[in-house]
């Protein structure tokens, strides 16, 4: 029993396949190992889904980080640099809103709210900026880290699709061969039975039967009607072979 169980269990585990017979390689009846054979590229998909997520979230980042620092700018003293700073920022902004989407009207707020907090006089609220900054920072940072993270998984992804695809087509050139070998066998063993029935044939009407009832027939149409066994030779010899001649001559003579 403990046997049969284990022999049952390398079966679900490794397959099942017929044994290589010379230069043929044996067919897979069974072969698990082909069942997550789409694992790779379904993993890819995943990854780029998540990939454009996360880059939608940076760019979220990065537009609030632009919005905060056009609102300083707008508090700050009027100046030639200051004049240069806004008109880049504006510029930026503008790209920004066009592949991100213009912010809503409470994250503009927020941006606001968080630079007068940064700016303010008062230490208390200094404090409170300070502390928005920080949780706006870190999700930046986290963003960041989820990036390099999806990155380095699309590169290790991209290795285990080359070794999927080499797998997979390791295993279609075997399904290729195995069903040339199939085609060849029905062909030959086709070609082999038409030779065989053609075989048949010319031993049956050439050797066997036909030979005979025609020397017959014209034996005893010597007998009865010698006019009409003259036309049938006449016919005979006009229409079959030497050999064939003489095997019914042979056989009319032996009757």
């Amino acid at each position: 029993m403990k046997r049969c169980t284990l022999v049952l269990c390398m079966f679900m585990l490794l397959g099942c396949s017929s044994v290589p017979s010379g230069d043929k390689q044996g067919i897979a009846w069974y072969n698990p190992t082909t069942w997550f054979s789409g694992s790779a590229g379904r993993k890819a998909e995943r990854l780029d889904e998540k990939d454009v997520e996360a880059r939608g979230s940076a760019l979220k980042s990065v537009q609030r980080a632009v919005n905060e620092t056009s609102e300083a700018l707008q508090r700050a003293p009027e100046s030639r640099p200051v004049s240069v700073a806004k008109g880049s920022n504006d510029q930026a902004r503008i790209f920004l809103d066009q592949l991100a989407g213009p912010m809503t009207v409470e994250e503009s707020k927020g941006v606001a709210e968080q630079v007068r907090l940064l700016l303010s006089d008062l230490e208390q609220e200094r404090a409170e900026g300070e502390r928005l900054r920080e949780i706006n920072d870190s999700l930046a940072s986290n963003v960041s880290e989820t990036l390099n993270v999806i990155a380095k998984a699309k590169i290790k992804n991209e290795k285990d699709l080359e070794k999927a695809f080499e797998r997979e087509n390791a295993l279609a050139n075997q399904l290729r061969n195995e069903r040339w070998w199939s085609w060849f066998w029905k062909i030959s063993i086709g070609a082999v039975a038409i030779l065989l029935f053609a075989a048949w044939i010319y031993v049956r009407f050439t050797l066997g039967g036909m030979p005979t009832a025609l020397g017959r027939s014209l034996s005893d149409a010597r007998k009865s009607n010698p006019k009409f066994a003259r036309f049938m030779v006449e016919q005979l010899d006009t229409h079959l072979t030497p050999t064939e001649q003489k095997m019914i001559r042979m056989l009319t003579i032996k009757d």
